[in-house]
């Protein structure tokens, strides 16, 4: 195939953003959520297609999959592979077709959507999870405003969750989740702590035991 579906990647450019008004506010709102820590177990193997300003251009779906690190980019059913690769420490996506690559710095990542800014570019890839709600299918703004009230909803859920081991309501998706929010290095904190009081105690006893 002579051109790459890997690269033609559907970027929204910050100037037609600003061109929607109030819709520039709440995709900054959007962005300044702190809301991006990649869920692999939400990312793997689903499709993602990209969101166009323009009904005119056609979709791409990418679909991530675990084996190989294979990233399978599909357009009118024609299937292009690559490969990914999350770079966490730069909190960024790799993406190539084996000869060039891509770096994307991850902004947003939800439920439902992933937006994505090109590397030292004011430029956009915005991927929305299929679903029945065709939410590619949305205006710009319904589509900011229907993503922030997703992450409000998740976030009165954690709320709700009771911090009690005995707490049926706490199950295990629930703790595998408190990383993407960032409640996690709280709770890892805290089972520092209480490792190190226990060596400590196990330490003391032994001493005492020496002495007698």
């Amino acid at each position: 195939m002579g051109f790459s579906l890997i690269f033609a990647l559907m970027y929204i450019q910050k100037k037609d953003i600003e061109t929607a008004g109030a819709s520039f506010r709440d995709f900054n709102h959007l962005l300044q959520l702190n809301h991006n820590n990649i869920n692999s177990v939400k990312l793997l193997g689903f499709s993602w297609v990209s969101y166009a300003m323009s009904p005119d251009e056609k979709a791409l779906t990418y679909i991530f999959r675990e084996e190989n690190q294979e990233l399978l980019v599909v357009q009118e059913g024609v299937v292009e592979t690559g490969q990914w690769e999350i770079l966490p420490l730069s909190n960024s996506l790799l993406i190539n077709n084996g000869k060039q690559g891509v770096l994307l710095n991850v902004m947003f990542f939800g439920n439902t959507a992933l937006v994505l800014k090109k590397e030292n570019m004011e430029e956009y890839l915005i991927l929305l999870k299929r679903s029945k709600e065709n939410l590619h299918e949305k205006s710009f703004p319904k589509l900011t405003l229907s993503l922030i009230d997703d992450y409000n909803r998740t976030q009165k859920q954690f709320d709700n969750i009771s911090l009690d081991a005995t707490d049926p309501a706490l199950e295990f998706e629930d703790i595998a989740e408190f990383h993407e929010y960032r409640l996690f290095p709280y709770v890892a904190t805290l089972g520092s702590i209480v490792l190190l009081l226990t060596v400590l105690i196990i330490l003391i006893r032994q001493f005492w035991w020496v002495a007698d």
